[in-house]
């Protein structure tokens, strides 16, 4: 029975199968595409549970931030006060004209000798003046950005708050769902075995493999000018203007060459952007996305914005998406090599079989 199951079933599915005697869809009257729907709610379920729990780590640790922000205003604030008072002083002391008066005893020194010892007292006391008041400006500064602190981490605790909520009732919606289909299903512990297998099949293989290949991807682009060594035709010039052209068999070639990971992968480049699919026995994974220019620290740059993942058939959800790319800088920037340092990316298009970034010099 085991077998007769398997063979209805998708070819991702036969790895994860490893469990007892369940009903076949002839004996159920279910479809393969009614267990596969199944199979994909829970999988959703389950990954939005995961970005759920990610969440509220991530509220814990921002209100730990805050806590450790309003402890660190309070210091600042004990300290601006004190240096608020001393520069009180110091201004009080130049409008009540003491400090001018101090000057006059230059003027009655009886000696030069005598002349440049007042001269050096008086600088001390000026350069003390001036001391007092730069570090009352540097602590009033200082405790002004807290505070913006403060509001930014309180702003982020909000966003927090508000994504935990949202995806809880998310979760809650689709699980009260799953839950009204399993309590009409007559195979219903042989659908729940089959789901805890799939999900523990995705966080022991397939999370990991999409970990490892993006990884790859964001250790391999800072490469990517090494692929003009290999192909000098794909670097055009007119003018200031420069157009790197990246092929998609020449592509594939030269990730196989830099990292063994990419020989389980194929990479196809087209008008909507990048297909790439993977493969690892039994286990198989689809991502899709698109180069977009951004700006970082070092100027602009293009970065592997992600658009869909696939596990087999089953799709991920918006927030496994999301964690990824939070997760993965798959970022490339010209000033990462020395061989582009002197160029300014301005533009990335898509085209059929080609990936064109279009670059001028940094003049």
């Amino acid at each position: 029975m085991m077998k007769g199951k398997l063979a209805l079933l998708p070819a991702l599915l036969a790895g994860i199968m490893l469990f007892g005697t369940v009903a076949g869809a002839e004996e159920t009257g279910r479809s393969i595409e009614q267990l596969q729907q199944l199979l994909q709610e829970s999988l959703t379920i389950a990954e939005i549970d995961r970005e759920v729990e990610r969440l509220s780590q991530e509220q814990e640790r921002i209100a730990a931030e805050l806590d450790e922000t309003e402890i660190r205003i309070e210091r600042q604030a004990e300290l601006e006060a004190k240096l608020r008072q001393r520069a009180g002083n110091v201004l009080r002391a130049y409008y009540m004209r003491d400090r001018q008066s101090l000057w006059l005893l230059l003027l009655h020194a009886d000696s030069f000798g005598n002349a440049l010892t007042v001269f050096q007292y008086l600088q001390t006391i000026a350069e003390n003046d001036r001391l007092t008041m730069d570090r009352y400006v540097a602590a009033r500064e200082q405790l002004s950005a807290l505070r913006s602190e403060l509001q930014e981490r309180l702003q982020q605790l909000d966003e927090a708050k508000a994504e935990w909520l949202r995806q809880r009732e998310r979760v809650i919606a689709l699980q009260a769902e799953l839950d009204r289909k399993l309590a009409e299903a007559a195979d219903r512990e042989a659908i729940i075995a089959q789901m805890e297998a799939l999900n523990r099949f995705w966080q022991e293989q397939g999370l990991p493999y999409f970990q490892s290949f993006l990884e790859a991807m964001s250790g391999v682009l800072a490469e990517l000018p090494d692929y003009v060594n290999v192909y000098p035709d794909s670097l055009t010039q007119q003018r200031t203007r420069i157009t790197f052209t990246v092929r998609e068999r020449e592509l594939n070639a030269f990730l196989r060459e830099k990292n063994p990971l990419f020989q389980e992968f194929a990479i196809g480049l087209a008008e909507a952007g990048l297909t790439i699919e993977g493969n690892r026995g039994e286990l198989s994974i689809g991502i899709d996305g698109r180069f977009e220019l951004t700006e970082t620290a070092d100027g602009p740059a293009i970065r592997f914005m992600l658009t869909d993942l696939r596990f087999g058939p089953f799709s991920l959800p918006d927030t496994t998406v999301a964690d990824m790319q939070r997760r993965f800088s798959m970022t490339f920037s010209t000033k990462q090599h020395e061989l582009t340092a002197f160029l300014l990316l301005d533009s990335v298009e898509h085209r059929d079989g080609e990936l064109a970034l279009n670059m001028k010099i940094d003049l």
